[in-house]
């Protein structure tokens, strides 16, 4: 048992350099199936939380067809109404009563016309774009009462920014439109 032959330590060292390279497959390997793991739940989440605010939005456009088309029919409805009340109220009643009918009719009217005007003014609005950090579950954001989502993400120097987008529902003040 003297000294190795020089072919088996060339044979030793092509070992070693194979259970090496073995070794660093294996690390990558793991490595690169933990990120794909992490990106893939991560972006499922995303996924979900993006389609559930598309969803929010096409819901709140169908309430605000849905309140401008019964706001139409309320309208006619009460259009028609006024003009039988008021064709009975002129078949039988004096001058001075007639003219209080008519201005009641006129106010009803212009109340109508403003709520249908405001119906239709219901919006949503972009609020501001911001880079600001906020912590999932926090409640760190400024007005609680607006949707507050992730717009993208910017990656620059190694640093990621991501940037944030408000959306709110403007439902115009009482008595502010234009009929008034």
């Amino acid at each position: 048992m003297g000294k190795d032959r020089p072919e088996d330590i060339l044979v030793q060292q092509q070992m070693k350099s194979l259970e090496d390279r073995v070794t660093k497959i294996e690390v990558n390997w793991k490595v690169t199936f933990i990120l794909a793991a992490i990106f893939g739940i991560g972006g499922g989440f995303g996924g979900y939380y993006v389609s559930s605010l598309y969803n929010t939005i096409h819901d709140l456009k169908v309430q605000t067809d849905s309140l401008q088309a019964e706001s139409s029919h309320l309208r006619t409805a009460m259009h028609d109404t006024l003009v039988s009340v008021q064709i009975e109220a002129y078949k039988d009643a004096p001058d001075a009563l007639r003219r209080a009918v008519e201005a009641q009719l006129h106010v009803c009217s212009a109340r109508i016309d403003d709520a249908h005007e405001r119906i239709g003014r219901i919006a949503l609005v972009a609020g501001k774009t911001t880079k600001t950090k906020y912590q999932s579950g926090k409640g760190d954001h400024a007005d609680p009462q607006n949707l507050l989502f992730m717009a993208g993400l910017q990656t620059s120097g190694g640093n990621n920014t991501n940037f944030y987008k408000e959306i709110k529902l403007y439902i115009p003040p009482e008595g502010h439109g234009q009929n008034k």
